[in-house]
């Protein structure tokens, strides 16, 4: 899914209560989400194919965004 297509799905989940996060990789296109994490991956949001450490490394720093940010986010990993 596009970058910018997540962020619009987000904020409708976000409208009706569902907390979200997008994980990508171009900042210009993750400003208009709720939270995001940013990565510089390229085409590999989360990490290399086969990476399972950074693969981890990612999603846990995803989801302790998702739980601890109160207000529109944006964090560079």
């Amino acid at each position: 899914m596009c970058h910018k297509t997540a962020g619009l799905v987000a904020n409708i989940f976000e409208a009706n209560g569902i907390s979200t996060i997008v994980i990508g990789t171009m900042q210009s296109h993750l400003e208009s989400a709720p939270r995001a994490l940013l990565t510089a991956h390229n085409d590999a949001p989360i990490g290399p194919a086969g990476d399972a450490k950074r693969h981890d490394e990612v999603i846990s720093k995803a989801v302790e965004v998702l739980r601890t940010a109160t207000q529109r986010t944006l964090v560079r990993m």
